[in-house]
């Protein structure tokens, strides 16, 4: 197995710096599967809690999954970045006990936009919504001083 590359570990250390300030993501639960430049997978488990009147996943829980996959992998290069445009195409439900993985993709690196694709995934990897967002990118870091990589 190869070891991380300066960008791969720089990748992770932001996606923790993100994780441990995020406190609606810890409340649901998001769990930070994988990361790397520009990309990211994370996981959360749908509970009771979580579901709408017709017995499912509320929709802005998944919105606020896949958005969260979004600031990751938008966030991975150690530059902040924040969403300007999101949309969601909600395919199939996502009911109580189910695990949904976002898995994000840079699909275009701009020096102040970028866009990415987030597939949010069953754990029978059954579709369930996909996400486009474009963020913008501004001069401040996101690993705050004083933060270290715990590798």
């Amino acid at each position: 197995m190869n070891a991380p590359t300066q960008q791969e570990r720089l990748a992770h250390q932001c996606s923790e710096s993100l994780h441990s300030r995020d406190r609606a993501a810890q409340m649901l639960g998001i769990r930070i599967l994988e990361c790397g430049p520009g990309h990211c997978e994370l996981a959360m488990a749908v509970t009771a809690a979580m579901l709408n009147g017709h017995g499912v996943c509320h929709g802005g829980l998944l919105f606020a999954l896949a958005d969260t996959a979004l600031a990751h992998a938008s966030n991975s290069r150690n530059k902040l970045s924040v969403a300007s445009i999101c949309t969601i195409d909600f395919l199939r439900p996502a009911e109580a006990g189910t695990v949904v993985i976002a898995s994000a993709m840079e699909r275009f690196h701009g020096r102040r936009k970028s866009s990415y694709d987030v597939e949010l995934r069953d754990d029978k990897t059954r579709l369930i919504a996909l996400f486009r967002g474009e963020t913008v990118s501004t001069d401040a870091a996101v690993i705050r001083e004083g933060e270290s990589c715990n590798d």
